[in-house]
């Protein structure tokens, strides 16, 4: 009678029902997917129209160029006409002095022009991500 006695057991609890709680974990995890490709797609959406309206504005921009320049073409002749003109005395000093006005405007339009295509271009280059494009084409130029 004075022996050792073992016993050994086991116990294994397996949940029959959980109350719902693994299902509604799962529709949420479901929704929060959905919700998650939803805001991609937006997000998607808006990258391309804005890809879409910065490349637009950089061909009209860079259409503008040309006559930019055949103005400030147009108004160095313009100038030199009108010196002629007064050299000659043909006319007073007022042609060239409006003229000098002309030529200075068509100036300050191609800058204007000039400065708007690089803007469009860093506007692309933001939404790309490649802002160190712009400066390897700076580097390029000088």
């Amino acid at each position: 009678v004075g022996g050792l006695a073992w016993s050994c057991g086991i116990t294994m609890t397996m949940p029959i029902y959980d109350g719902g709680q693994l299902s509604s974990e799962k529709l949420q995890a479901l929704a929060m997917i959905r919700q998650q490709d939803w805001l991609r797609k937006q997000l998607i959406a808006a990258v391309s129209s804005d890809y879409d309206q910065v490349r637009q504005a950089i061909r009209e921009r860079w259409e503008e160029l040309p006559y930019a320049r055949e103005a400030v073409q147009s108004g160095e002749l313009e100038v030199q006409y009108a010196q002629e003109k007064f050299k000659a005395g043909v006319n007073d000093n007022s042609d060239v002095i409006q003229a000098r006005s002309s030529l200075s405007k068509a100036r300050e339009s191609l800058v204007d022009a000039v400065y708007r295509y690089h803007l469009s271009r860093v506007d692309l280059a933001r939404i790309l991500g490649h802002v160190e494009m712009l400066s390897s084409d700076y580097s390029n130029n000088q």
